[in-house]
């Protein structure tokens, strides 16, 4: 079973357990799993494009994951790509 999108409520940070509404705040919160999704989705076809070396859509669709819902594993992500980056524009050429 897949760990799920959307593990705290976006309102009062309540741990969810499965579907429906928030058992704290009663706040509905389909919208929210579906965005969680959505990013989910992005942030996979992304690792997807950097396996295939196509560096540019993989930064294309990352930054769209991140504009959707801000997670500590895109951060990183995106965080190093910009490492890489800077150390392979760093290379004097000879």
């Amino acid at each position: 079973m897949a760990a799920p999108m959307l593990d705290q409520c976006p309102i009062c940070r309540a741990r969810l357990e499965g579907g429906g509404p928030c058992r704290r705040c009663r706040a509905e919160l389909g919208s929210a799993r579906d965005v969680a999704e959505r990013s989910a989705a992005l942030a996979g076809a992304a690792l997807l494009d950097l396996a295939t070396g196509d560096r540019a859509a993989a930064l294309r669709k990352l930054c769209r994951a991140r504009a959707l819902r801000k997670t500590p594993d895109l951060a990183s992500i995106l965080s190093a790509m910009a490492v890489k980056e800077s150390e392979a524009s760093a290379v004097a050429p000879f």
